[in-house]
Formats: structure tokens, sequence, C-alpha cells
């Protein structure tokens, strides 16, 4: 356990090194700043000061990737990727989504429309268009529908 000097040394380092490298207080670049101020994990502030020593630009992706390689442990890292890869199936199934309630408006649209032409009084040939319509209207919502599945 660290003490209130302590950790307000931690703190104000934090702070320096951020500022010092240019980088945005986000919660997971003060992680690693804080980790690195407190000394903790040696190999943490090996690699970091190997970067130093390189002259390396700290930046947002330099950071996670230091995140991900020392302070996740590995079932912290499975759940990131996990979380990531349901978002983008929940991104691709709300596009989808999307497409079938246009598809969907449009089909109750074209129905409409048929009805209005089915109580004018239509011919026969009227009447095999607007099925003709209907039916190719129907196939189009299936094969879309399909895409969804």
């Amino acid at each position: 356990m660290h003490n209130q000097f302590q950790i307000q040394h931690f703190l104000e380092n934090t702070l320096k090194c951020l500022k010092t490298h240019k980088l945005h207080p986000t919660p997971n670049n003060y992680k690693l700043w804080y980790e690195y101020s407190c000394s903790s994990n040696t190999e943490l502030n090996n690699d970091i000061d190997e970067l130093i020593t390189q002259k390396t630009i700290f930046n947002d992706k330099i950071c996670l990737q230091l995140i991900n390689k020392h302070l996740l442990d590995e079932n912290q890292q499975d759940l990131d990727s996990a979380r990531l890869a349901f978002s983008h199936l929940l991104n691709i199934m709300i596009g989808q989504i999307t497409q079938w309630n246009q598809n969907s408006k449009e089909l109750r649209d074209t129905l409409q429309k048929c009805t209005d032409k089915l109580n004018d009084n239509p011919s026969l040939n009227e009447i095999k268009a607007i099925i003709s319509e209907v039916i190719s209207e129907a196939e189009s919502i299936s094969a879309n529908t399909n895409n969804i599945n």
C-alpha cells in the first residue's frame, strides 16, 4: 500500500509523463503512465524506458499495446476481444435491419399501390400485371430476408 505522499508523487509524475509525451489524459494513457510512475511492473518500465531511449513518439496505439502486453491479464484480453467482435456483429445486424426496414417500407408502398389499383375495377390484363408486381416484390423481399439470416 502506498501512503498519501507517494500517491501524490505518482499522480504528479503521471501527469508530467502525459505532458512530456504529448498524450491526452485518457483512462488508458493515465493507467499506463500511473503504473510506470509506481514502478510496480519491472517489465513495463523496462519496455517504456527502452522506447524512450529509442526516442519513440508515444501515441494512443503504442500505449494500448503496452497496456495489453503488461497490464491486462489473458481473461481481460479475451473479454475485450469478445466485446469488440460482438460490437462488430451488432453493427452488421443494425445495417441489415435498416436495409430490411427500407425494403419493408417499399413492399408496403407497393402493396398499397396494388390495392389501390384493384379498387379501380381493373381489367383482366391489369390484374395479371398487379399479380406479377406483387410476386416480383415478394421475391425481392424473400431474397433480402435471406441475406439477414
